[in-house]
């Protein structure tokens, strides 16, 4: 089904949105609404009129990982089971690449664990990581108490929201079973789950 705007007073549709068929995300920074489509689509479209502003399609086979959607200033932010994406706001052109370094076999997990959010022009992404061959739910319910979680975790980066630049890098370890685990940013400070025993600095774009 497309993207659809309702009457918050009455539930009746006011707006259908062109180009949103298979709509999987959205966000919306300020008039503009930014949808992720099944067929691998990033569409932006003004909320206000149901113009659609620009289109961006993923390269063939290349998925884009559910729920890394994130928007900033002029820029909006996605990661792909291969990279990270910046692509402009007002035009859907992309500004930077960022290809992570994954020792071994690239593998698709079949619950991604990817976050990605950004904060004061900074980029936070995790990348990689393993599927457990077995994981005792009796025993085990989170994957992030397992004691061989560290054989199945991957890699949290700081990343510039200009340029896409590694500021530093970090072990990442899964959440409630192969969730992704949970990081926080609070006065500064990056607080990576599931036991959030230690804070990073964010740091500060040049």
């Amino acid at each position: 089904e497309p993207l659809t705007a309702l009457d918050a007073a009455t539930g009746n549709i006011v707006r259908t949105y062109e180009g949103t068929a298979g709509l999987q995300e959205v966000i919306k920074r300020d008039d503009a609404l930014f949808a992720v489509t099944e067929d691998r689509r990033v569409v932006a479209v003004r909320a206000s009129t149901g113009e659609v502003l620009w289109e961006w399609e993923s390269p063939e086979e290349v998925s884009i990982v559910p729920l890394t959607l994130a928007a900033s200033d002029d820029r909006v932010f996605l990661k792909t089971d291969r990279s990270v994406i910046c692509l402009s706001a007002d035009a859907g052109e992309r500004l930077w690449r960022f290809v992570p370094k994954i020792e071994g076999k690239r593998t698709r997990l079949r619950w991604p664990r990817a976050r990605l959010i950004v904060k004061d022009g900074v980029v936070l992404c995790s990348y990689g990581g393993t599927d457990p061959e077995v994981l005792n739910r009796d025993r085990w319910q989170y994957l992030g108490s397992h004691p061989r979680v560290n054989e199945y975790g991957g890699t949290l980066a700081a990343l510039s929201a200009e340029t896409g630049e590694v500021l530093w890098e970090t072990a990442y370890r899964p959440g409630l079973e192969s969730y992704p685990g949970d990081i926080f940013v609070v006065d500064g400070l990056v607080w990576p789950g599931p036991d959030f025993a230690e804070a990073l600095d964010l740091p500060l774009p040049a």
